[in-house]
């Protein structure tokens, strides 16, 4: 499953930013659900409490309406659909600069933390 995989990722990243918050330009992370449905507030809290996301600081869950997730998974190049059982989707892991600008686009799950911490350093830079 990717979302077990992505939780692990982004709180190594969460934990980064914090602990090292003198190398890295400010920066939040944001995990939006493709499943407002079963990934519910309550559930999404659970989320961020297990993976210490409030205690970070940095790391916010996200949801919305059926029609918001998928309009906002659309402009992200995500796909998903719904067959019997939880939501089948892609992974797209998307950093936005300072300027709100699309700084780099990660498809799927093979990218390693430090990766995408490098390009979060970057876009401190320009």
């Amino acid at each position: 499953q990717f979302c077990p995989l992505l939780n692990v990722k982004f709180a190594e990243m969460a934990h980064a930013l914090h602990d090292h918050e003198n190398e890295y330009p400010p920066a939040k992370l944001l995990s939006v659900t493709i499943d407002p449905e079963h990934d519910t507030v309550p559930v999404l809290k659970d989320f961020s409490t297990h993976f210490d996301a409030i205690q970070c600081g940095n790391w916010n869950y996200a949801t919305g309406t059926a029609q918001q997730v998928r309009a906002f998974a659309s402009n992200m190049g995500l796909d998903s659909w719904h067959e019997s059982g939880p939501v089948v989707h892609s992974v797209v892991t998307v950093l936005i600069d300072k300027k709100m600008n699309i700084a780099k686009i990660w498809n799927g799950t093979d990218w390693t933390t430090s990766e995408v911490l490098d390009a979060i350093k970057q876009t401190g830079k320009s």
